[in-house]
This record gives structure tokens, sequence and C-alpha cells, in this order.
């Protein structure tokens, strides 16, 4: 190996390594924050490693959010939520999937390739019609007649 190819490779490890602690570092720092005491919450300079590890912090979560009902009611609706969800989505999808793959129809490929674009690049035109081309949200929004007292234009 040259010097250039290890040089190389050390940049871009490096570069990766940075990468990666900018991604985990809001992760690290939630986590860092749960585990600490109320009164090191609010110490300056903050303390990243605290001093005493308290888990009660979860416990605390599950029993008291909400109306006294705790986290679990909150878990349990979004489990019945997301379940029926990826059930429904399963029925309508599985036998689509089957009737495409088995039988040969005219324009098959096309619709194919329909489907693949959808895919992937519906948050683009999403995106492309909610934000640059945001001179006609005015219009959307007197069309729809949406609430949208929470958003600034």
């Amino acid at each position: 190996m040259t010097i250039w190819k290890i040089l190389e490779k050390i940049l871009i490890y490096s570069f990766a390594f940075m990468l990666s602690v900018i991604i985990m570092f809001p992760i690290i720092s939630m986590i860092s924050t749960s585990l600490k005491s109320w009164s090191e919450l609010w110490i300056s300079p903050a303390i990243w490693i605290p001093n005493t590890i308290y888990f009660d912090n979860y416990i605390k979560v599950w029993q008291k959010i909400g109306t006294g009902l705790g986290l679990t009611i909150y878990f349990r609706n979004s489990m019945i939520i997301a379940s029926g969800t990826v059930l429904l989505s399963l029925m309508l999808s599985i036998p689509a999937a089957y009737t495409i793959s088995r039988y040969k129809f005219k324009g098959r490929k096309e619709f194919m390739f329909l489907i693949l674009i959808t895919q992937n690049d519906s948050t683009y035109y999403f995106n492309y019609v909610f934000i640059y081309d945001y001179e006609n949200v005015w219009t959307i929004k007197y069309l729809l007649r949406c609430n949208f007292n929470n958003l600034n234009f």
C-alpha cells in the first residue's frame, strides 16, 4: 500500500467517525439527561456523566404521565393503531403483489415502474408542492379550508 492510500483511508475513517459522533450526539445527550437527578439537570456548566445514575426517571414516566394512567395507556393505544395499520396494509398489498407478480398483462412493466417511482419520489413531490411552490399555499389554504393557525407565513 502506498502512503496516499493509507492517508486516504485515515481521512475517510476519521471523517466517518466525526460524522457518527455528530449524529449520535443528540441520542447520547438524551440518555445522559434521562439518567440525571433533578438537581443535576440545572447545573451550569452541564455535567455529561451523572454523579449518580437514577433509573427512577424511567419508572416515573411509566407511572405519572398524563391523567394518572401513566405511559402504559398511551403505549397500548399506539400499538393498537400501528398493528391495525400494518395488518390492513398487508391485507391489501399481499394479494396485489401476488397478482402483479403472477399474472402477465398489458402494461405490467409500466405499472411496476409507476409503483416504483411513486414509492421513491413521493416525498420529493410533496415537498415541492408545499415548500418550493409556496406562493400557492394561500390558495390551498382557502380551498381546503384547513386550520393552519399554527403555521406562520
